[in-house]
C-alpha cells in the first residue's frame, strides 16, 4: 500500500501538480511548498529518470499534520483543485482507489491462492533475477501506470 502512495506522489511531482515542484524548494531533503497558505512538505531525493526528484518517503506534512495514506493525501490535494478540473482529479482518485482495492484483495487472498510462503520462496531466484531485463511481478501488475494503461486499452 505504501508503494502505491509513493507512485501517486511521484506522479504528482512529475506532473508538477498544483505547481508543487516548480514553486517549491528542496531544503534538507524536503520539498517545501505552500498549500493554500499552509506550509507543506514531501521527503524527496534526486532522481533524473522521469523527473529531477522522486519521493523518498511516501508522506505529506501540511500545517503540522502528517498525511501517510492514499485517501488522506488525495483529499488534501483535492482541497485546492480548481473546480473546472475536479472531474479529472476525481477520476484520477477513483483510479487510485481501484488500484488500492486491488492490492487489498490480492493481499487478503494471496495465501489462499499461492499457499503459505516458505523461506525459500521469499528469496530471489538466482537465474530469474540475474539479468537486467525487467520482468512482470505481482507488484508491477498493480502499479498505477499499469492499471491506467489497462483502463486506456479497454
Amino acid at each position: 500500500m505504501t508503494e502505491l502512495l509513493r507512485a501517486v506522489l511521484d506522479t504528482l511531482l512529475r506532473e508538477d501538480f498544483q505547481g508543487i515542484r516548480s514553486r517549491g524548494s528542496v531544503v534538507d531533503g524536503q520539498l517545501r511548498f505552500d498549500h493554500g497558505g499552509r506550509p507543506a512538505e514531501i521527503p524527496v531525493r534526486p532522481d533524473g529518470f522521469l523527473c529531477d526528484l522522486a519521493v523518498s518517503e511516501p508522506v505529506v506534512t501540511c500545517g503540522g499534520r502528517v498525511y501517510d495514506d492514499l485517501e488522506s493525501v488525495l483529499a488534501l490535494f483535492r482541497q485546492r483543485v480548481d473546480p473546472v478540473d475536479l472531474d479529472g482529479f476525481d477520476a484520477f482518485a477513483q483510479e487510485c482507489q481501484a488500484a488500492l482495492d486491488t492490492l487489498r484483495t490480492q493481499q487478503d487472498h494471496r495465501t489462499a491462492v499461492l499457499g503459505p510462503a516458505s523461506p525459500a520462496s521469499r528469496r530471489p531466484h538466482p537465474v530469474a533475477n540475474s539479468h537486467t531485463t525487467p520482468r512482470a511481478s505481482a507488484d508491477a501488475l498493480t502499479s498505477v501506470p499499469f492499471l491506467i494503461s489497462l483502463h486506456l486499452l479497454s
